[in-house]
């Protein structure tokens, strides 16, 4: 009777244990030198967003089915070499370059987010802005205006006006994801404080009257006579007649700026009520403001601008009735 090879059937399960190890430690070794790897799938998408308060999981979850790591394992493993669990940051960031898993939980551990850069122009309504950050999908536009009327925010940045219409600097700013539009608005009102640290603005009244001229020339010199002008109708207590707070009555009782309606019954409509409108019309820049504060020297009451851009001032009625009628035949002459 042959006796049953009990070596041979040991050395086939040492070579299966060891084979089996070596696969393992194979595959492990695989694993981890896949945490820094470049991953991204074709597929994957250019920006990726953290919501907030996502754990590390969850956060792994999103990066593996939006293909951009091999799976939440990887991310999981990799947070905790990094000693990063607890420490993501919620926001939007750049997905548009193959990351490691590594990477991607230094990136969001150190809140490397992507940057919104968004222009604001001098002149601009805070209407305006909100519908540009809405846009953009970085604040809705109705909770942003909203936020510009709350009076513990203004309070807190001495901002001592019904709204912070005039106060919203107009300047580039780079934005992140999350944004609140506490937090949109805050940003406005520092670098508002920022820019005109310098400058005497004293109560509500320049802000006001550096959006008017804001809104009526745009050269810095212009600025200043245009501001003479309205220094002068306020002192002598003539209406400022300005274009300009009339075109913004319109808008607010929902009409067009044209035809110009001087006989709109509106407190900012500057033909009819004399002085300095309730509140800023729109958000003046530094020139504005300046002017507001530094008028030009002249005994000015009226100015006019012709189609090219080009201001006349006059210090009668007169006057200004022949330079408007001069504007209007070189006008007729061009046409």
């Amino acid at each position: 009777m042959q006796q049953p090879d009990i070596f041979g059937a040991r050395s086939l399960v040492l070579y299966a244990v060891v084979a089996g190890v070596t696969w393992m430690a194979a595959q492990g070794l695989s694993f981890y030198q896949a945490l820094d790897q470049p991953y991204r799938h074709p597929s994957a998408p250019e920006r990726f967003t953290v919501a907030q308060g996502a754990g590390a999981e969850a956060i792994g979850r999103c990066l593996a089915e939006a293909g951009l790591i091999p799976s939440v394992w990887h991310f999981l493993a990799a947070a905790r070499l990094e000693d990063s669990l607890g420490r993501l940051q919620a926001g939007e960031y750049a997905a548009s370059i193959p990351l490691t898993p590594r990477e991607w939980v230094r990136c969001l551990r150190t809140g490397r987010r992507l940057r919104h850069r968004v222009t604001f122009p001098e002149g601009w309504t805070a209407g305006q802005m909100a519908s540009r950050l809405e846009e953009l999908e970085l604040v809705p536009a109705t909770a942003f205006l909203k936020a510009v009327s709350n009076p513990a925010i203004l309070s807190f940045y001495g901002v001592d006006a019904p709204s912070a219409e005039g106060y919203l600097f107009p300047e580039t700013y780079l934005f992140e994801k999350p944004l609140s539009a506490t937090g949109a608005l805050e940003v406005f009102l520092r670098e508002f404080a920022r820019q005109t640290q310098d400058l005497d603005l004293t109560g509500y009244e320049p802000v006001v009257l550096a959006s008017i001229i804001e809104k009526e020339a745009r050269d810095a010199e212009d600025m200043k006579k245009v501001s003479a002008v309205f220094h002068n109708r306020l002192e002598r207590d003539m209406p400022l007649e300005s274009d300009a707070t009339v075109v913004y009555a319109q808008s607010r009782a929902g009409r067009p700026a044209e035809p110009l309606d001087v006989q709109l019954a509106s407190p900012y409509n500057t033909y009819r009520v004399k002085g300095l409108p309730p509140g800023a019309i729109c958000n003046p820049g530094r020139a504005a403001l300046e002017a507001a504060i530094h008028p030009a020297t002249g005994e000015w009451l009226f100015f006019l601008s012709d189609a090219e851009g080009r201001f006349y001032f006059s210090r009668t009625h007169r006057e200004h009735v022949r330079l408007k009628q001069k504007a209007r035949s070189a006008r007729s002459a061009t046409e």
